[in-house]
Formats: C-alpha cells, sequence, structure tokens
C-alpha cells in the first residue's frame, strides 16, 4: 500500500520540462552541476567564490554547491563535449533531471509514514537533515552523509 501512495505521489509530482539554471553532468560515477558565471559575480550578495567564473560542483556530495570543483580538471572541446580527468561526460536527459528532483520529494513524502519502523525513523532523519542541516552540524553529523543514507534506503526499499 505505501509503495503505492508513494508511486502515485511521485508520478502527480512530476513536471514539464522546465528552463534550468544550471546544467548537469555524469563524469562516470561523478555528477557534476554546472553554474555559469553570473551566479559567482563580484557584485552580487552571498555568492562564494565571487570570482565571475563558471564552477562545477559535486551533486551527490555537496549539494548545497558550497565547495567548488577545481576547474582544471575539466576541459570542453570544440564540440562543446565536457571532459572530466580526460573522460568524456554525458549530460542528464530530462527523465535523469527529474530523478534528481523527485528523490527528495518522493523522501518527503516516506517521512511521513506512520510506522515505527528502522526505515522510517531513517526517511524522518535524512529529510530533517535535509530541511535543518545547521542543526546537525551542530549535533557533530553531517546533513549530506544522512540524507544520502536516507535516499539510498528509499531507492532500494522502493526499487526507485
Amino acid at each position: 500500500m505505501k509503495s503505492l501512495l508513494l508511486t502515485i505521489c511521485i508520478a502527480a509530482l512530476a513536471t514539464p520540462v522546465n528552463a534550468r539554471p544550471w546544467a548537469a553532468f555524469y563524469c562516470g560515477k561523478l555528477q557534476v552541476a554546472l553554474l555559469p558565471s553570473k551566479y559567482f559575480d563580484p557584485s552580487r550578495e552571498g555568492c562564494d567564490p565571487c570570482d565571475g567564473k563558471a564552477h562545477y560542483f559535486d551533486m551527490k556530495k555537496d549539494p548545497d554547491q558550497k565547495r567548488p570543483l577545481s576547474n582544471r580538471l575539466f576541459r570542453t572541446n570544440d564540440d562543446g563535449a565536457l571532459f572530466y580527468n580526460g573522460k568524456k561526460c554525458r549530460e542528464f536527459t530530462e527523465k535523469d533531471y527529474d530523478a534528481a528532483g523527485n528523490q527528495i520529494a518522493a523522501l518527503r513524502i516516506a517521512a511521513h509514514f506512520f510506522d515505527r519502523s528502522a526505515d522510517t525513523k531513517a526517511f524522518k532523519r535524512g529529510m530533517d537533515a535535509y530541511n535543518n542541516p545547521g542543526f546537525y552540524r551542530q549535533l557533530g553529523k553531517d546533513p549530506t552523509q544522512l540524507t544520502a543514507a536516507a535516499l539510498d534506503l528509499l531507492a532500494k526499499k522502493f526499487s526507485l
């Protein structure tokens, strides 16, 4: 019953194609987000780093985009293809973009289950860590690790 409800809710959350302010790539197992230089303009408030250059971020290890990856690891050729450490990266498909957004939505739904199982507690902890990362850092826990663990468990349990 829960898996049916979860599947229906995920299907309802699917949205049509939207313009995105960033591009995403698979570079081997690494998932990389490319944010354009306009987000790092020195005249903008709250940008870090404010150097006016485009930056790459690891989408799994750094979902809040706080620590950019080194730009010297990335290259483009004349065709515009992106390479990371000499390996060609492929751009996300629409299905990949949707899955990236729907994982958190699915975790939000799973965190509202009423049973007291260890899985549900992990879903709740992962969603809380996603919503309140500062609190979990004060407790000495890594919120991205807790969220990633909850997303992995969700994917295993419901075959997402």
